[in-house]
């Protein structure tokens, strides 16, 4: 649906509202994961397994989203996503063995990813020419919510409440959101007809090759930043010397820096090419995450981390843009498929490191994001993508 102007309506609200108890999720989940690693007795490469539930989550979110779509539409889609998300968050929260936490977080994943790619497939139909300002702003407004979570983890864990009290305010967040939603879901898709043409549905037809180059940036870029939220809290333990509780409260730095970025790419996207905009934010990442890397000062290492968080900040909601630009007309296709991609590639990367970090050291081990980001500028540089 074209738009004159860019109109926030409630439907458009109750998108960023719904993302938002993801980012909660996900941006305390790098500090939860290391809490819950002491309070089990994990080695890192095992409570890095929850990266890959979280990928088999996303997998299957994005191999069964479409279909569901057509056949319940894309509004009963939305709200079940949230009640897997709960019952997914209820069993990382509640679980005291591995098995439990494991499921409880691949329940999460599928919830949750089907929540961001259907919100970004609808909004790309609702607000037309706008887009990639929605899409922006609807990461920007989650990171935003996203940025208090492990602070009020943080601020939990040392003040004696434990970090399950402060994940749990996730799951009050998306009762309240499907509060707000209402009974009537039918505005955020219908199901598809054969017979009756229905307005936001694919075109037929396959996937074009520049889609898959897009693709491919994105797989580099998502895995680089669940690497990011996973283990810098404990790369700043381990390198810089500060307390769990502290390390926790840091990372909020660069997820609120991932909050500033993607809301000024709202505005930012209005004034200048997109695609410059992120071939700039992948080198910026890289530079910030090099000195973030190379120190061990926790200063400049939080310093670094929130440069690094402002060039991640706009590699997702800019990358599924440029991925839905040249899927020509098949944006519930072509967000199910990044959805799969970049679902291995975010369970892999940190599982990965924590590996590494357990057979090497955690520095070694952290040589993985700046090798994905330079290939990902490398793709994006010889593969740009022209969005109006």
């Amino acid at each position: 649906m074209s738009k004159e102007t860019f109109v926030r309506d409630k439907l458009t609200l109750v998108s960023y509202a719904q993302a938002s108890c993801f980012g909660w999720l996900i941006f305390g989940s790098g500090p939860a994961i290391n809490f819950l690693r002491d309070d089990l007795h994990l080695s890192r490469a095992m409570a890095s397994a929850h990266s890959l539930g979280m990928s088999v989550g996303g997998v299957v979110a994005g191999l069964s989203a479409q279909k569901l779509i057509h056949h319940f539409g894309r509004g009963r889609l939305l709200r079940w996503a949230s009640f897997v998300l709960i019952a997914g968050m209820l069993m990382f929260l509640l679980g005291r063995a591995l098995p439990v936490t494991l499921l409880g977080f691949t329940l999460c994943f599928l919830g949750g990813v089907t929540i961001v790619q259907s919100t970004a497939a609808f909004l790309s139909h609702h607000q037309g020419r706008y887009a990639s300002a929605a899409i922006s702003e609807l990461h920007g407004v989650a990171a935003g919510f996203g940025l208090l979570s492990p602070v009020v983890i943080g601020l939990c864990v040392t003040y004696g409440y434990g970090w399950r009290i402060g994940m749990s305010v996730g799951i009050i967040a998306t009762v309240a959101t499907e509060l707000l939603r209402g009974r009537d879901v039918s505005k955020y898709g219908m199901p598809f007809s054969d017979e009756v043409e229905t307005a936001g549905h694919d075109l037929p037809g396959a996937l074009p090759r520049a889609f898959w180059w897009a693709c491919l940036a994105m797989i580099c870029t998502s895995g680089v930043e669940y690497a990011v939220m996973l283990w810098s809290s404990d790369y700043l333990r381990t390198n810089g010397g500060l307390a769990k509780g502290a390390s926790a409260i840091a990372l909020g730095c660069v997820v609120g820096a991932m909050a500033v970025g993607r809301l000024a790419g709202s505005v930012l996207t209005r004034k200048f090419a997109s695609e410059s905009l992120y071939r700039g934010s992948l080198a910026l990442a890289l530079i910030g995450f090099m000195g973030f890397w190379s120190s061990s000062a926790p200063v400049v290492m939080i310093l670094c981390l929130s440069i690094t968080g402002l060039g991640l900040s706009l590699h997702f909601p800019f990358g599924i843009e440029r991925a839905i630009v040249v899927s020509h007309g098949r944006a519930d296709r072509a967000t199910t498929r990044i959805a799969i991609a970049t679902a291995i590639s975010s369970g892999v990367a940190p599982f990965l490191i924590g590996v590494l970090a357990d057979q090497v050291d955690a520095a070694s081990a952290f040589l993985v994001v700046p090798i994905a980001l330079a290939i990902a500028l490398a793709v994006a540089s010889y593969r740009p993508v022209r969005v109006s």
